[in-house]
């Protein structure tokens, strides 16, 4: 027998077969039970920060562009026929120039804080907001304008056979009054011709109009805040990089996650502290295998001894109960994936816990499972293991 299975088989020995000591089989099991509960605890939390993540994604959907293009200094660019044409031909997308700015809408003489956003009819199509209207219609000219469901509701928009004339107050640079402060603004009345449900965070409070109506009520004519263009997100790298060499350095090419960093960055951020938090439970938890085989090496010494009579040096020794303890913990790695697996796919196939969407519906909590943090999970238990398995085989002499 070679010495390589001569310690695979007294490893295997040492875990499966009974033993006297019914003590240390309750310490083995509860050190299998801790590494398996922290490896399932683990898998869960990055697959539910893979289901809120995806799920945000999902939401802001078609409205928000697959590619963003802005100046890369001062806010505005000027509205160029031929650069748009050229990136048309380049990418293949549908592309548009757009005014995104803050405003002040007042309805009813009720006033709320949003945006504005001002594109050409065909763009409104392109980014889906005909697939989005609770009612009315899109703005068709630069008289109409269509706002979120929350700006209808909050300020009681609702349009119907009589359209309804709603604010809109464009903040002027340069322009305070003291004694009149509505000159800081410039001030453009619309007629409310429909409501859309908003895709994210950043439509919530939203008003769409016509491009032109947005250069109007910015006091830009001729100019806009971007240039968007909506497509496949299969294309979004290839067209990021196309348009990067054919802008040069006087423009910023953003894609959907760029466009929205922030959120995104608290995703990854919360995502590390939990998985850091979790991690250091889990090597605690493995911890359970340093009593576990400290108790087996001396329940084995007179084993040890005639081992070493025979001729084993230490460093074999070593390896017979560290491999006994690295199964103890493969075993439960290997168990805490499998119960993780089938718990994730529970609240995917059956939706078990819900979370409330308003007061008269709710969603399954979103869960995504992805191969890659079974590799990030297996690392972080067998590091944990291999540390609290070394403190125990160490103390092993001649």
């Amino acid at each position: 027998m070679s010495a390589v299975k001569t310690l695979l088989f007294l490893s295997f020995r040492y875990l499966f077969f009974r033993r006297k000591g019914k003590f240390i089989n309750l310490l083995s099991f509860i050190s299998f039970i801790g590494v398996m509960a922290g490896t399932a605890a683990l898998i869960l939390v990055l697959s539910v920060f893979n289901g809120l993540e995806h799920l945000f994604t999902e939401l802001s959907g078609r409205q928000e562009p697959t590619l963003l293009i802005t100046p890369k200094t001062g806010k505005y660019l000027e509205a160029n026929d031929s650069l748009l044409l050229v990136i048309k031909q380049k990418t293949g997308a549908s592309a548009g120039y757009w005014i995104e700015e803050n405003i002040l809408i007042r309805h009813n003489q009720l006033e709320l804080i949003g945006s504005i956003r001002g594109m050409k009819p065909e763009m409104f199509l392109a980014a889906g907001y005909d697939t989005c209207l609770i009612n009315g219609s899109l703005p068709k000219d630069d008289g109409s304008i269509a706002v979120s469901s929350e700006i209808a509701g909050s300020l009681g928009i609702s349009p119907g056979p009589f359209d309804q004339i709603t604010e809109l107050f464009a903040p002027q640079p340069g322009k305070v009054s003291v004694l009149n402060p509505e000159k800081a603004f410039k001030r453009e009345a619309f007629l409310s011709q429909g409501v859309f449900s908003a895709g994210s965070e950043k439509s919530r409070l939203m008003v769409l109009t016509h491009l032109s109506a947005a250069e109007k009520l910015v006091g830009k004519p001729g100019m806009a805040t971007g240039i968007v263009l909506f497509g496949h997100e299969d294309l979004m790298k290839e067209w990021s990089e196309t348009l990067k060499i054919l802008l040069g350095n006087d423009f910023q090419v953003k894609d959907k996650y760029q466009q929205q960093e922030a959120i995104y960055a608290v995703f990854r951020s919360e995502k590390l502290w939990s998985l850091l938090l979790l991690s250091i439970l889990t090597g605690l938890a493995a911890l359970n295998l340093v009593g576990s085989l400290s108790m087996l090496i001396l329940h084995k010494k007179h084993d040890l001894f005639i081992l070493g009579a025979m001729g084993m040096a230490v460093t074999q020794k070593r390896y017979v109960f560290g491999l006994t303890g690295m199964l103890i913990s493969l075993c439960g790695l290997v168990g805490g994936l499998g119960l993780g697996s089938a718990l994730i796919w529970a609240q995917q196939t059956f939706e078990i816990i819900q979370f409330q969407v308003n007061s008269s519906a709710s969603e399954a909590y979103p869960v995504l499972f992805q191969w890659k943090d079974v590799g990030i999970v297996s690392l972080i238990v067998l590091i944990c293991s291999i540390f609290c398995l070394w403190i125990p085989v160490r103390k092993i002499r001649d």
